[in-house]
């Protein structure tokens, strides 16, 4: 992952683009705007996934087993993508797995963001003793293969969303770390910082009033990349068995589900495969447009 790089000889805090500049900049950038479409388009599923549906994604019809999508011979608009081989509809199973992948995707990035940008802001500003231990835990983290990790935890405590949730927390937060600590060593010297200290100001107020606003345009960035990289591994874990519970809607279980009927019931496995395709590239298009836009040093 490119991280957005900042000037160390600037000794003024960076600035966010003025509004208007901004939303110019945006809609003369078509990846910005097909990632902007690709994100709302799954926040809306997300969100109002339940009246959008066509039935309940759990409801069973044996009378209706792998009905084709609606454009096909034999296909229903009652069903517009088709159904599986219980008789589920594949739409409301995509619509009920977009709440899964934005809700666990959302909250194990804010929980390690929180972390991260702690133990970076700490790690940075501070140092000494416990701002290496923090940091050699952090290279430590990073060494672990994910996938082990994953494997071990949930093979212990079983399926179930928060455990999914902890999983890529504990995984992401060292992204946040490295990054935070790096630029709050670069601004921690710069002269705002020094007329902040001169004045009185407490050391938290340094940070959280002037140091954390200034740097978090590269917090915004791997965020918003984070959020895709995070539907990513849900799906992987559902796809290996090891995400939420199996009577829950998921994209990855979808696609898992699916395989043993590719040759005879193809839409199993695409939709579900084509709606974390969509997702992923809406975040990662708009987060490097937001790169690009946040990073001076991309600035033509």
């Amino acid at each position: 992952m490119i991280r957005p790089e900042v000037n160390p000889q600037t000794e003024t805090p960076s600035k966010i683009k003025a509004a208007p500049r901004v939303l110019r900049e945006f809609f003369r950038s078509p990846g910005a705007i097909a990632g902007a479409l690709f994100v709302l388009l799954t926040l809306f599923a997300a969100v109002l996934g339940p009246w959008l549906a066509p039935h309940v994604a759990t409801s069973i019809d044996f009378a209706h087993i792998f009905t084709p999508p609606f454009f096909l011979h034999g296909g229903m608009l009652v069903h517009p993508l088709g159904t599986d081989y219980l008789g589920r509809d594949v739409l409301g199973m995509i619509l009920a797995g977009a709440r899964v992948s934005v809700d666990i995707a959302l909250l194990a990035v804010i929980s390690s963001l929180v972390i991260g940008t702690l133990i970076g802001l700490y790690s940075g500003y501070f140092g000494g003793r416990i701002g290496e231990l923090l940091m050699r835990l952090t290279d430590l983290q990073m060494a672990f293969p994910f996938i082990l990790m994953a494997l071990t935890l949930m093979a212990i405590s079983g399926p179930g969303l928060w455990k999914v949730v902890a999983v890529l927390a504990l995984s992401g937060w060292t992204d946040y770390a490295r990054i935070v600590r790096s630029q709050t060593l670069q601004h921690r010297q710069m002269l705002y910082v020094t007329a902040a200290k001169a004045t009185g100001g407490s050391d938290a107020r340094i940070l959280f009033r002037h140091v954390l606003p200034n740097i978090s345009a590269s917090i915004i960035v791997i965020a918003t990349m984070n959020i895709a990289v995070n539907i990513l591994l849900e799906a992987g874990l559902s796809f290996l068995g090891l995400g939420i519970s199996p009577s829950t809607p998921s994209w990855g279980a979808m696609v898992a589900d699916g395989r043993n009927y590719v040759q005879t019931a193809w839409w199993l496995t695409v939709f579900p495969g084509l709606a974390i395709f969509l997702s992923v590239l809406g975040f990662n298009l708009l987060g490097d447009w937001l790169r690009d836009v946040m990073d001076p040093s991309r600035r033509h």
